[in-house]
């Protein structure tokens, strides 16, 4: 049988819930291989993020796999920008890596990991570039009349002749509570994935041009509406979208081949992807 990475219901959360390590399982003849997951995000606090685990024999059990050691304490992880080790990262507790020098991600520089175990085979993740912030030329907030809807209008000035993808995220503020905000696109892009509060697409049908494009909120009680865009690495829209269609094949195809999920690290499993942000409170 191949090997096999299911993204099961039980998502191990990282600090932030934007990074997520799904449970890879392996076929019963294959020996175990590293698993990265990461994000260098410039506008967080802690700007690398980096999750280091280890896959999981295919057992009928499932309790096996829930009580094993998953996470590794003592792996060794190198930071590389534009090929060049910039840093040697630390464990922090529960197999999560952290930066020991402040580092500020420059954008169109390219940013990849090196993972070595004396257990597994070594590991590297492809090369992943620091995105440039999106260029918001508009957001406005407009009520619908007669209605308990709120339509929000965004502009986007694209750069030509460069691949960009984008995620959008949007929270409404209920009773001084921030809340994930059901958000509906009002025209139609090609590829999007999408999920509770977030969209996620790329510049296919309007590379190097002005964008708009609009979605609706509820707004019963809604104080403030923040508006997020990130632009994201290809790595990140190809994982997303393809837990997307894996998953949906899943409860569809109960019985079909188990599908592999994209991955961006050589010789393991897992995805490192790089993103810059916009946020704006309407």
């Amino acid at each position: 049988m191949k090997s096999i990475n299911i993204f099961l219901l039980f998502m191990l959360l990282m600090t932030s819930c934007d990074l997520y390590s799904p449970l890879p399982i392996e076929s019963n003849d294959e020996n175990p291989k590293l698993v990265v997951n990461a994000l260098l995000d410039g506008h967080a606090t802690n700007k690398l993020r980096v999750h280091i685990s280890q896959s999981q024999p295919l057992v009928s059990d499932t309790n096996k796999i829930l009580l094993a050691n998953l996470y590794l304490d003592d792996a060794v992880v190198l930071f590389f920008e534009n090929d060049e080790l910039i840093d040697t990262l630390i464990h922090s507790g529960e197999g999560y890596y952290q930066l020991t020098n402040e580092i500020i991600p420059t954008v169109n520089y390219t940013y990849r990991l090196e993972v070595f175990h004396d257990d597994f085979e070594n590991v590297k993740t492809e090369a992943v570039l620091f995105p440039e912030e999106a260029n918001v030329t508009t957001s406005i907030r407009t009520a619908v009349a007669h209605s308990n809807k709120d339509i929000i209008r965004f502009s986007i000035d694209d750069e030509a002749a460069v691949s960009n993808f984008y995620e959008m995220e949007a929270e409404s503020k209920v009773d001084s509570v921030m809340e994930n905000a059901y958000i509906s696109f009002g025209g139609i892009i090609p590829d999007v994935a999408c999920g509770l509060g977030v969209l996620i697409f790329p510049d296919y049908c309007f590379d190097g041009e002005s964008f708009t494009n609009e979605f609706e909120i509820t707004n019963t009680d809604v104080t403030k509406v923040i508006f997020t865009l990130h632009t994201v690495s290809e790595s990140y829209y190809k994982s997303y979208q393809n837990q997307q269609g894996t998953t949906l094949d899943a409860f569809q195809q109960v019985f079909a081949e188990p599908s592999t999920y994209y991955s961006n690290v050589e010789n393991g499993y897992g995805i490192f992807y790089a993103r810059n942000t916009v946020q704006i409170e309407l």
